[in-house]
Formats: C-alpha cells, sequence, structure tokens
C-alpha cells in the first residue's frame, strides 16, 4: 500500500502583499492610521458576508428503512452563536455514498429555527449515510460551511444487492509546522495528525531521520492520532519520517521543505492570564539588522488585539496578549512582516466560560413497562435555564446500534463548525480529562480556519463576488431559466408568473435578471404540489422554462465510514426489526398524521374581492357568457368583430375598464382571456371579482375575474404552449410524533403493541419547561435522554440523562 506524508500548512494568504498596499495611503505605522482602516473593512465585510451556522438536533443516529428521522435545525449568526431570523428555509438532505441524495425537504426557518421527519423507505439499502442541511446563502461559501453527521440506515426487509465491500485501511500523516514552514536553525514545533481514509485517528509511532540516515527523533500521538515533536532543522538539510504501523506494515515520505529564510512563530500559554508569541526570523541579509513586524489577533471577523515590535535577526521578538482580550472559541493570530505581508499564522482555542451546567433527571431510575416517566430539567445555581430557552429533547433506547453522539451543539458552534476537515470525538475536547489542554493546541495546530479569507476582507472589492445564491428573506424562492426557444439564447427583463396551489392559492410575478434567471418569492406554499409557470404575458409560445433545482449539487467533503455489523449487533438488529414492523402495522395511522400549517391570510393575493358569486347559489348556465351576462354585475360581456370581450365597471371611480383585465383560473393567469368563454361554467365553484386597478409587479391590470375550480387544480383547462406545469415540493409539513398515554388501567392492557424505541420526541420547548412526562413502551433496556438547544441568553445547553425499563 502506497502512502504519502503531505505538509497541508498552505500560505495562500501571502496573496495578500499585494492586497493589503492598497488598503490606504499609510506614511507610519500608527494604528490609528492602519489597523482602524482594516477594522472598519472588517465591519464592512462582517455586514455583507454574514455567515450563517446550522446544526441538527437528530433523535438518534443508527435507524431502521421503515422508522422515521426526526430533526430540529438550530439557526445562528456564525459570528455570534445569536439566533438569527434572516433566511426562511433550510434544506435538510440526505446522501448516500455516490453523492445521490436519497430524501430532500425544505424546511421553514423561524426566529427558533425549525424542524422536521423523514420517512425512510423500504427502497434504502444498508448503509451509511450523509444527513446535512444548510441555507440558499451557505451555498455561497460552499459544501465545507455545511452541517454534515453520519446516520446509520440498515435494511432488514429489502435483500441487498450487492454486498458492501470494507475498503483496505489507507492511513496518512500529516505535518503541520507551527506558524506554516520549517526555516533552518529555527527551533520549531511540529504537529502531526495520523488517520485513515475516513479522519479517524490511528495509533502510530514514527522517527524523523535526516538525509544521511541519522535518527534525529521519535514521535507518537497523544489521542486520536494527533500530537507533535519539536526539533531544529539545519540548512541544506532534508527530513523523513518513517511511520510503524500497530499491524506491523511501515511507509515514510519526505517533511515539508526547509527553508534559509522566513519567520517561525510559537504560541505557548504563559500561566499567568496571557498568551506567549515568540516570533523568530532568519533574513537574506546578514548581520543584526530586523524589521518592523505587527501582530493581529481577532476572533471570528472581529480584531482583538494588534501588536507592535521590531525583530532583529539574531533575537527573538516576543508578544504578550492578554487572555481577556480574547472572545470565546476560535482565535486567529496572523504575524506581518515590515512589508505587510502576512507570514504566520495559528489558530488558539479559548475554552467557553460559561458553558451552561444543565441536568436531567427522571423521578425514578427503573419503570416498568407503559408506566409514565417524569422528566426534570434544571440548571446549577448560576446556571438556570432563563424564562425563554429553546431546545428540544430526544428519549431513545440504546444498545449495540444506537450509541450516544460524539458531538453536542457546543462543541459543534464552539469548535468544529469553524474548522476544516473532519473532527474526530469534538465534545472530548470540551472533558475535564488529563491533559486536555494538550490536545485541544494539538488539535488547533493540526486543522486550518475555514471561516474567510484575509483577500476577502481586504482586497480591493467589499461585497464578495461569488454571492450567487441570495438569501431567502420572506419565503423559498422557486428559480427558473428562460430562453428563447428559437435560438437558445437566455431571455432578460421579461415578466414571467408563478401560480402554486396553496390554501388560497398564490400568484407571484419576477423579471429574469442580466442571466435569464428568474426568481419567485414564495410564502405558504406547503407540502406536495404543481407549479405553473409561463414566460410574459405576450407571447408565452416563443419561450421555453426549466425550473432550477433549489438543493445544492455539491458532493459532500465527508468521508463515508465502512457499514458493517457483528453478530451481537445482527441480533439487536432483528428484534429492532420486528419492533418496528409492528409499528408500522398497527399505529400506521398514527405515525402519519401532520399538522396544518397556521395560514397567517385566507385571502388570494389580491385580498378580500369586492365581489363574491357562488355559482351554486344562482340558476346553473350552459355557456360562460350566459354566466357573466345574467348575474356577474360588474362585468359586462360584448360581441365585436365575432369575438367575445369582457370589460369591468369600478363603480368607485364610475369608470369601465375594457380588454385589460387579470384573469385567472385556480390562481394561473390566462393571457388569452377570451378562452374563459368556452370553459365549462359547471366546473367552477366560484367567481371573484375586484373592479379596480390592481398593479402586480410592474404591470397595471383594470380589474380582476378570479375563477375557481371544484377541483383547485386548473381543471380541464388545456395549458398553452410555452406554459410549463411540474410537480414540486414546497415546505414539509410537519409531522406529529405518535407518542401514547396510559394514564388508565384500561389504556396499559391494551392488546395492541408498542414497540417504539424512540419514546420521545419535543422539538420546541414551550416557554419556560422545567419538567416532561412521556410514557415507557413494551421494549425494555436502557433509555438515553437527550437536551439539546439554548438558553435565552444564546447560550448553547446541552445534557444528558438516563434511566432502564424492566
Amino acid at each position: 500500500m502506497k502512502s504519502s506524508i503531505t505538509a497541508t500548512r498552505h500560505l495562500s494568504f501571502l496573496l495578500l502583499s499585494l492586497v493589503l498596499l492598497t488598503i490606504t495611503p499609510v506614511k507610519s505605522w500608527a494604528q490609528d492610521e492602519v489597523f482602524k482602516n482594516i477594522e472598519q473593512r472588517f465591519e464592512k465585510f462582517s455586514g455583507y458576508s454574514l455567515q450563517e451556522k446550522i446544526y441538527l438536533h437528530t433523535d438518534k443516529n443508527f435507524y431502521l428503512a421503515g422508522e422515521i428521522i426526526w430533526f430540529k435545525i438550530y439557526y445562528v449568526d456564525g459570528v455570534t452563536h445569536q439566533a438569527l431570523n434572516l433566511s426562511k428555509v433550510a434544506y435538510v438532505e440526505i446522501i448516500d455514498r455516490n453523492s445521490k441524495p436519497v430524501l430532500q425537504a425544505k424546511i421553514a426557518l423561524t426566529e427558533k429555527g425549525g424542524s422536521g421527519s423523514f420517512y425512510l423507505p423500504l427502497t434504502l439499502k444498508s448503509d451509511n449515510y450523509t444527513l446535512r442541511a444548510y441555507t440558499s446563502w451557505m451555498r455561497n461559501s460552499g459544501p465545507d460551511y455545511f452541517f454534515n453527521k453520519i446516520v446509520s440506515i440498515a435494511n432488514t426487509i429489502k435483500p441487498a444487492e450487492g454486498k458492501i465491500l470494507p475498503d483496505s485501511v489507507r492511513v496518512t500523516a500529516d505535518f503541520f509546522p507551527e506558524g506554516g514552514n520549517m526555516v533552518q536553525g529555527v527551533e520549531t514545533k511540529i504537529a502531526f495528525h495520523m488517520a485513515d481514509q475516513y479522519g479517524k485517528g490511528v495509533s502510530a509511532k514514527g522517527i524523523i531521520t535526516n538525509d544521511i540516515g541519522d535518527t534525529i527523533c521519535h514521535f507518537s500521538p497523544s489521542r486520536f492520532g494527533i500530537g507533535n515533536f519539536t526539533f531544529k532543522p539545519l540548512a541544506g538539510s532534508s527530513y523523513k519520517a518513517t511511520v510503524q504501523l500497530p499491524d506491523g506494515r511501515s511507509f515514510s515520505s519526505s517533511l515539508p521543505v526547509v527553508y534559509n529564510n522566513g519567520y517561525v512563530m510559537n504560541v505557548t500559554d504563559n500561566k499567568d492570564g496571557r498568551i506567549k508569541v515568540r516570533v523568530q526570523a532568519r533574513s537574506k541579509e546578514t548581520g543584526p539588522r530586523g524589521e518592523n513586524v505587527f501582530l493581529l489577533a481577532h476572533t471570528r471577523q472581529k480584531l482583538k488585539a494588534v501588536e507592535y515590535g521590531f525583530i532583529n535577526y539574531e533575537t527573538d521578538l516576543v508578544f504578550y496578549i492578554d487572555k481577556s482580550k480574547l472572545a470565546e472559541g476560535i482565535s486567529h493570530f496572523t504575524l506581518f512582516n515590515k512589508d505587510r505581508q502576512p507570514v504566520c499564522e495559528r489558530l488558539v482555542f479559548t475554552r467557553p466560560k460559561n458553558l451552561i451546567t444543565t441536568t436531567i433527571s427522571t423521578d425514578k431510575p427503573v419503570y416498568e413497562k407503559r408506566e409514565k416517566v417524569n422528566l426534570s430539567i434544571a440548571g446549577s445555581e448560576n446556571d438556570k435555564l432563563t424564562a425563554e430557552p429553546d431546545y428540544s429533547v430526544s428519549v431513545y433506547q440504546v444498545d449495540s446500534l444506537q450509541v450516544p453522539d460524539e458531538e453536542n451543539i457546543a462543541s459543534y458552534l464552539w469548535l468544529s463548525s469553524d474548522l476544516h476537515g473532519q473532527v474526530e470525538s469534538p465534545g472530548f475536547y470540551f472533558s475535564n480529562e488529563p491533559n486536555i489542554d494538550e490536545a485541544v493546541d494539538n488539535l488547533m495546530l493540526t486543522h486550518g480556519w475555514r471561516r474567510f479569507r484575509w483577500e476577502n476582507i481586504l482586497g480591493t472589492g467589499i461585497v464578495p463576488a461569488t454571492s450567487r445564491f441570495m438569501p431567502e428573506f420572506k419565503g423559498h424562492l422557486i428559480s427558473a431559466k428562460v430562453t428563447r426557444i428559437a435560438d437558445g439564447k437566455v431571455v432578460r427583463g421579461i415578466d414571467c408568473f408563478l401560480s402554486f396551489p396553496s390554501s388560497p392559492f398564490g400568484l407571484s410575478v419576477a423579471k429574469t435578471d442580466s442571466n435569464g434567471i428568474v426568481s419567485f418569492e414564495v410564502s405558504g406554499y406547503y407540502g406536495p404540489g404543481e407549479i405553473i409557470i409561463q414566460a410574459s404575458h405576450e407571447t408565452t409560445s416563443s419561450y421555453r422554462v426549466d425550473v432550477l433545482i433549489p438543493f445544492a449539487e455539491d458532493n459532500p467533503l465527508q468521508q463515508i465510514p465502512f457499514f458493517s455489523m457483528t453478530r451481537k449487533e445482527e441480533m439487536d438488529l432483528t428484534s429492532r426489526s420486528i419492533a418496528m414492523q409492528a409499528q408500522n402495522i398497527y399505529v400506521a395511522d398514527s405515525l402519519r398524521r401532520f399538522y396544518t400549517p397556521l395560514m397567517m391570510d385566507s385571502f388570494p393575493f389580491f385580498g378580500k374581492p369586492e365581489f363574491s358569486y357562488r355559482l351554486d347559489d344562482y340558476k346553473r348556465f350552459t355557456t360562460m357568457e350566459e354566466v357573466l351576462r345574467e348575474y356577474v354585475s360588474s362585468i359586462d360581456v360584448a360581441l365585436r368583430n365575432g369575438k367575445l370581450y369582457m370589460s369591468i365597471f369600478d363603480d368607485a371611480l364610475k369608470t369601465v375598464y375594457s380588454n385589460e383585465a387579470l384573469v385567472l383560473i385556480d390562481g394561473v393567469p390566462i393571457m388569452d382571456y377570451q378562452k374563459i368563454f368556452s370553459y365549462d361554467p359547471l366546473k367552477v365553484k366560484k367567481l371573484d371579482i375586484v373592479p379596480r386597478r390592481y398593479v402586480l409587479g410592474e404591470i397595471d391590470y383594470k380589474g380582476i375575474a378570479s375563477f375557481e375550480t371544484y377541483q383547485g387544480k386548473f381543471d380541464g383547462f388545456e395549458l398553452t404552449p410555452g406554459i410549463i406545469s411540474v410537480d414540486y415540493d414546497g415546505l414539509q409539513l410537519q409531522r406529529e410524533f405518535y407518542s401514547p398515554a396510559y394514564e388508565t388501567s384500561n389504556e396499559k392492557e391494551k392488546r395492541i403493541p408498542d414497540y417504539r424505541s424512540t419514546l420521545y420526541w419535543m422539538p420546541d420547548s414551550k416557554g419556560e419547561q422545567s419538567s416532561l412526562q412521556f410514557y415507557t413502551s413494551d421494549l425494555q433496556g436502557k433509555f438515553l435522554v437527550v437536551l439539546q438547544g439554548f438558553n435565552a441568553n444564546g447560550e448553547p445547553v446541552s445534557a444528558t440523562g438516563s434511566f432502564t425499563v424492566e
């Protein structure tokens, strides 16, 4: 097996040497002149490039095909971690090993996030899958910013199409010189990470040898395949690492190149409330001459400290940064040389001081089947849950298949969401294990910053150039591309119409942009349905309309681990499968209950009509002309040149509007409204009339005549060429979690089996809830209680508890 050792500390930020010079004309190193300008650019950049973060709390992490995945979405500002109310839609997907989505949903977001579910169909094969979530705005930053989680799905009903063969273990060892480079004659800390192809750390031993074969030092990891060693590289020498794996295999490769000139930055905890930053330099020029340098520290795009100094090439320069200046979480230290080029970088982690200590307890440790469980939630004396917490709670059975998550909301927000690549067992770094500070520092040395690049902040432009996807401020954006049929070119600046089913129906108008893309802002559209789009209100048959997929097409960056089961797990799977099938047989109706979304407005887009006619209240006529002539007083029908024309009378202005009305059938505009006269009136349930001017987009209509059919789906009306109708899923309807109550002896003695492995799921706390109640099922064993969320101050809340059912 061929393995390699790669140096992945990229100094792409060296390109800043050019853009930094363009910040502003500077005649001195005065902080007021240089760094006030940088701080202003930081603030502007933060305003234009708002970062969003999403965290998904799932009810568990191992499922059977035929079960339901329940999830709660926490949506926050990526810098402050405070709740956001910007994007109104989150996209959630389950993606298979081949990077193909198998389930997708659009979830409505509010200031408290959102929640949803996936029923896992029996067509899924047994394997590990990626569950990911993001917003439209997050797509501009790429999949590295999405929330990703591995979930396991086993299918005991459908035979496997082919056995998934385990990959041969491919171990790599990546080496990271502290600060960025190895420089001759300067003692340097070298961090390393030895891991398999799935990012899981490997325990191994290694040696460093020089180009004549002498052993320089030994190294081995301290935790998760991560560790460090220190040595002084010599000029003109090259170095090689040889790694010995536990199974006897070994591999070797070259270490990063040693530079004759450059800078080395070493960061340590001074143990007195300060961080010590030691800088050493080697220059092409000999002698004691030196240069001015400065150190800049920021935490998630907020400047925290700036230090200046003069470095002599024969002595060290030491900076001291007060820890109190840094915000909690990951800070970024950047060293700039005399030419204002960033020459070293380092990540530093500040452990959050006020991690909420929340406890979950039950009224007793052991319960019987179908017994009531009283669950209490409490904070410590100093960290009580405030009046309006926002948390979700899951209670599920744990066995050989189901294990607790290695990450919680605190570890994700403070740590792994701001690091590049996969972090193994992120919750460990918030524990009180021995040598935890060293483990955290090794993690900082081996993972890169991913939230932004310096050149994006200090370049000539402030607004990010990659904002191809707009934030969905008011609702879901349905986008389409319009091209001309004759030549295939995109069509710019034409009005397009979108009709969609809802209660009531919806209609949206928008113009195509310079790329022929039209985006309709849609709210109140839930569940599966049909959308109808037409381009132009004149010659619709001249255009082709293609609806764009709103989901990201980027492949997940995380490798999906091999799916395998032990004999004990297969036995547990059999009993779990029986329980799942029983639930789907006996309580199928309860599992398919959905909440009807609360609509803010029960009227169509044009509001309350002045006149509304329910045709069944009148004599039924055989033609639409007769209907309009006989009892629709605000519409006049006249025959001219063999064609029927419609006029609407505005009684308020005493004005007659001729031939410029907006005529609709079930919300779909009929551009050639004369076709309404050939439509069967027996299919029409209601006619609403708005006898006044109505501006839709930039089009000024002279009145509205809205026909609604009994079916409510454009019933029996033939679509004109140039109008497309496609099936389109709106926002996901909320599924009701099934949780039976056994309050009486009769209910307890019901013979309907109850094999729920997830006993309780509450995605949204209702005010100040410090106690919860639910009932156990017919399953025995250990059950885990997991709480995730925020208190009203925006502080992460995470807690676990357990009990047993006998």
